[in-house]
């Protein structure tokens, strides 16, 4: 078991669970798959988490998938002591920047043939999303509201948590199973509380699949070869850029090097590393980069 993980899941829950809002810190919980290929995602224990929180606090859940930001009354089922929002199984195409002032500012319900309703930030619900994929999070902006916990795959197909702890949650406990149940959650709150929230680094695969998502499949592949293979050397940013679209067959309006140096530069800020650029001493008009590791 990984201690630090599960110290990280209890701080999220406890966050969830307690009704306090901080006026700089506002987050949104986003539960994701840790396997950086997304056709194996699913059935790892994400909908178990987010059922505990709700048994606990007034919970509105909406399908991810079929979810429209610009649909008329799309919060309408949200009421005044809704404490959670969740929105399940989003999908790899779901515009998460759509949300940050419902996270950061508040909430406005309209339903149909009445008034709208605005909920200020200290007493709009707190925002939960789980996806298979992963969200695209851009700018520093982003990754301030989002709080990421991977779900390892030891749950899935072949293993269900029925199977392993026999018995279907919250479905066939007796009071005792509650009473355990209920201390863990009480619990959770008071690790919040006591600790915050722990900073914990997204893993490799996290990480490639964020750039595969912001900056294509194709690159994410042109990256793992740079990077193997003396990404330490000055290399020109317009003969790579050039390789880069020969090699996929792409023309400069498909991808432009605008697009090609910024998903150079996140990448190596995503795993650890530092892009450094310079104007070439022989071309003043060429610039040349390359990747370090940071020391």
């Amino acid at each position: 078991m990984d201690d630090t993980r599960t110290q990280y899941a209890m701080q999220l829950i406890g966050y969830m669970l307690h009704g306090y809002k901080h006026p700089a810190r506002s987050i949104a919980v986003v539960l994701c798959e840790e396997t950086e290929e997304e056709d194996e995602g699913g059935g790892t224990g994400k909908g178990l988490f987010y059922k505990a929180i709700g048994h606990v606090i007034r919970t509105v859940t909406l399908d991810g998938k079929n979810f429209k930001m610009d649909k008329s009354f799309a919060m309408q089922r949200v009421e005044l002591d809704t404490q959670m929002v969740l929105v399940e199984d989003c999908t790899k195409f779901m515009n998460f920047e759509g949300f940050y002032s419902m996270i950061t500012e508040g909430v406005t319900i309209e339903k149909k043939n009445q008034p709208e309703v605005y909920l200020s930030y200290a007493k709009a619900p707190k925002f939960g999303f789980s996806t298979n994929y992963t969200v695209n999070i851009q700018g520093n902006h982003g990754h301030r509201r989002v709080r990421l916990l991977e779900f390892s795959n030891h749950f899935g197909p072949k293993l269900t948590p029925e199977q392993e702890f026999g018995h279907v949650f919250f479905t066939d406990w007796d009071s005792d199973e509650w009473n355990r149940f209920y201390d863990l959650m009480f619990t959770c709150v008071g690790i919040y509380l006591d600790q915050g929230i722990l900073t914990v680094d997204n893993s490799e695969k996290m990480k490639r699949k964020h750039i595969k998502l912001a900056y294509g499949e194709e690159f994410l592949e042109w990256w793992d070869d740079f990077a193997a293979n003396g990404r330490a050397n000055w290399h020109q940013m317009t003969q790579e850029y050039t390789a880069f679209l020969k090699l996929n067959e792409y023309e400069k309006k498909d991808y432009s090097i605008k697009r090609f140096r910024k998903a150079i530069n996140e990448a190596a800020g995503s795993m650890g590393l530092l892009f450094e650029s310079r104007r070439n001493r022989q071309n003043m008009n060429a610039t040349e980069f390359h990747i370090l590791a940071l020391s």
